[in-house]
């Protein structure tokens, strides 16, 4: 059964999304964390979901996701809550984050400059969000569908340390002059997206309700805005786990695993011939021979595995037989021995499970690494290892796909 986290920083938070759960259990911890343990069952599929109240603060909701995970283990990882709207949106409506800005990272001079963390989610849960968001078939989650829409807008938001209560404020004024595409701002994402990054098999995002429009929060809330917006942030949540795919998700980490292991015990082989004029009609013809192994891999993601960069570090031996009509030439073949790093992207896809190779940088170094080379490299090794290392990682591709 596939695998969910929902963590929340308020108590009304974690209330709605409670309330789409069935077949809820305590469970507690080793570190004292308690969470609550349940099912989410639409359209014949079923999720396990672990929920959590974390309590506000970027990095409290760092600590509390990388707990989370290494908890449950699971497929998806989301933060659900409420946020307060900088533009374009109303009490009510729902931003599911294309990224979430670090809005206090930067450099104090006189003028404080912005060098801004940004976290992202997975790219299959913000396409998800999208289509649903199009759809609006969220809504029949909602227990009365208000007579004024809330609108879902897949945009970015902004995350920092601070509840901004006025639009006068220096902050509000600072957003909206560093962080213009933002419209949302909140308190936990960036630390949430932090800790997710670091687990490669984990999809992750952000969704929020719009429970204030920065002035008059303290009004909103208490006409029950922060209720309104939990309401819906939950119910658009839980029609991306709806929605998304249980056999592509199955799929992903059954071929990522593989894909990984097959790496790592990866051997090469590849022998290439080439004719070179020696003048008058005379021909030599030199043979590449070329062996090599993987001796460590090491994979990077954003928060999932539907883009992996893959680093892979080989060596390999090359030996040149050159011949003239047939004869050895050198009676000895020419042996060399290099080291490499090769750096590729494989991207899954939701309609055939399958890999792609692209976007590849190589380099060559010798042992201590003092030494480093390009592609075009006078000595032919390196361009025919890295001939030989494509075949083979293309085949395991096609194997897996």
């Amino acid at each position: 059964m596939p695998c969910a986290v929902i963590l929340t920083a308020l108590p009304v938070e974690y209330s709605a999304v409670r309330t789409h759960l069935i077949d809820l259990q305590e469970e507690t911890h080793p570190q004292g964390t308690i969470y609550e343990r349940g099912k989410f069952a639409e359209n014949g599929q079923e999720w396990e979901v672990g929920i959590a109240e974390v309590g506000a603060g970027n990095a409290g909701a760092a600590v509390e996701a990388e707990r989370a995970i290494a908890y449950f283990n699971p497929d998806v990882v989301l933060f659900v809550g409420v946020a307060g709207g900088i533009k374009d949106v109303a009490i009510g409506d729902v931003v599911a984050s294309t990224k979430i800005y670090g809005y206090e990272s930067g450099k104090a001079e006189q003028r404080f400059k912005p060098r801004p963390e940004i976290g992202l989610p997975a790219y299959s849960l913000e396409q998800r969000a999208r289509a649903e968001a199009r759809k609006g078939e969220w809504l029949q989650r909602l227990a009365t569908i208000p007579e004024l829409r809330p609108r879902v807008f897949v945009a970015p938001i902004a995350a920092g340390e601070r509840v901004i209560a006025s639009t006068q404020s220096e902050i509000f004024q600072f957003l909206q002059s560093n962080y213009g595409d933002a419209i949302a701002v909140e308190m936990e994402g960036l630390g949430f997206l932090e800790a997710t990054r670091a687990n490669q098999r984990v999809s992750a995002m952000v969704i929020r309700g719009i429970s204030d429009l920065i002035d008059g929060k303290e009004k909103s809330d208490k006409a029950g805005s922060q209720e309104t917006a939990s309401r819906h942030a939950s119910a658009f949540a839980c029609e991306i786990l709806a929605k998304l795919s249980l056999v592509f998700i199955e799929n992903k980490r059954e071929s990522f695993d593989k894909f990984i292991l097959d790496l790592n015990q990866l051997e090469f082989f590849d022998e290439l011939s080439q004719n070179n004029p020696c003048g008058d009609n005379q021909h030599r013809t030199d043979t590449y021979v070329t062996r090599g192994r993987i001796i460590d891999c090491n994979c990077l993601s954003t928060q999932d595995i539907d883009e992996v960069t893959v680093i892979l570090t080989l060596e390999w031996d090359s030996e040149r037989h050159s011949y003239w009509r047939g004869i050895p030439r050198l009676a000895q073949p020419e042996r060399r021995r290099d080291y490499g790093k090769y750096i590729f992207k494989v991207r899954f896809y939701e309609s055939n499970f399958t890999l792609k190779n692209s976007d590849s940088e190589w380099m060559v170094f010798d042992k201590d690494a003092s030494l480093q080379k390009a592609l075009d490299s006078n000595h032919h090794s390196p361009k025919y290892a890295l001939i030989a290392l494509r075949k083979k990682i293309n085949e395991l591709i096609n194997l897996i796909g």
